[in-house]
């Protein structure tokens, strides 16, 4: 990829050490929400003071502060503190809005990068714990600097084996993961076909699939073909949206969007339909009569 900077050639000499981080519950004594790195060592990475930090997520089971720099400049960073970092991090790779167009970087257990808009976010497993971090207007090699540190300071996840976690290259399902889905399209006649993600290759960050159970609100069902390739069937992109939720067995309207061509530059169509969803909350169908028809089903990991 253009412009790619090898994670292990970023800048560490200014580094201070640093105690491991205790990652125990935020109510630990003298852990506070944003005592995850000073501002001094903070200041060595991106070359600049924070003017002030604001604490984040601590009320989620989760570590954050978001730090702001002079120049609309800013440093968020956030560890999952209840759940194992491989989990965290398969689960929230399923979003298009964190695994779109992120790039694998080699730090910790696993890491994807992204920069957009003068943007960079990191989410990463280090040391078993799953690692979001972001910068705005720092350059890359601030966020990998950060996450190299942070790598040092955290001590291991006690609950966790990192040296058994899966790896980059062959991950495991999450049990309750999606990793089957099927997409039928009887109309538009331009779209029509049968879509599966064996065949788009969308699971992962490369790709994109997500799958809710009727209980989530909103209720999403969607996939992005990799970006940049053509997909054996005419649709590269297609969601469904129901922003107040489903019932299962009853009609909801839905936001339904088909993408044809590579799901990057795909010629999108939004119509305004109804879905019904099944029983089992694992298949549906929908539909705007006299344009749009299908149905989906969907496979999760035992």
């Amino acid at each position: 990829m253009e412009g790619t900077t090898n994670p292990t050639t970023a800048p560490t000499a200014q580094l201070a050490p640093a105690e491991a981080i205790d990652p125990r519950p935020l109510d630990t004594a003298g852990m506070e929400e944003c005592s995850i790195i000073s501002d001094s060592d903070l200041e060595s990475i991106v070359n600049s003071v924070p003017i002030y930090s604001q604490p984040t997520y601590a009320e989620y089971g989760t570590l954050g502060c978001t730090y702001t720099f002079e120049g609309d400049k800013d440093v968020s960073i956030r560890i999952e503190l209840d759940s194992p970092g491989r989990q965290v991090y398969d689960s929230v790779m399923q979003y298009v809005d964190v695994s779109a167009d992120a790039e694998p970087v080699n730090i910790g257990d696993i890491a994807v990068i992204k920069e957009k808009d003068g943007l960079v976010s990191l989410d990463a497993v280090l040391n078993g714990w799953y690692v979001s971090l972001s910068t705005r207007g720092f350059p890359r090699a601030s966020a990998l600097t950060l996450a190299q540190w942070l790598t040092g300071r955290l001590i291991p996840r006690p609950d966790d084996i990192v040296a058994e976690q899966p790896t980059a290259t062959a991950p495991g399902p999450v049990s309750g993961s999606l990793i089957d889905m099927q997409v039928t399209i009887e109309s538009p006649a331009e779209a029509a076909g049968v879509t599966t993600l064996a065949e788009i290759k969308a699971i992962g960050f490369m790709g994109f699939s997500m799958c809710s159970r009727p209980y989530n609100v909103p209720f999403i069902v969607a996939f992005n073909a990799p970006p940049g390739t053509q997909p054996p069937t005419p649709v590269g992109v297609f969601s469904i949206t129901a922003e107040a939720g489903v019932t299962p067995g009853q009609p909801s309207p839905a936001t339904i969007i088909i993408g044809i061509g590579p799901s990057d530059a795909a010629e999108e169509t939004l119509w305004q339909g109804t879905i019904v969803v099944a029983a089992d909350g694992t298949s549906g169908t929908f539909e705007v009569p006299g344009q749009v028809k299908g149905s989906w089903s969907c496979v999760f990991a035992p």
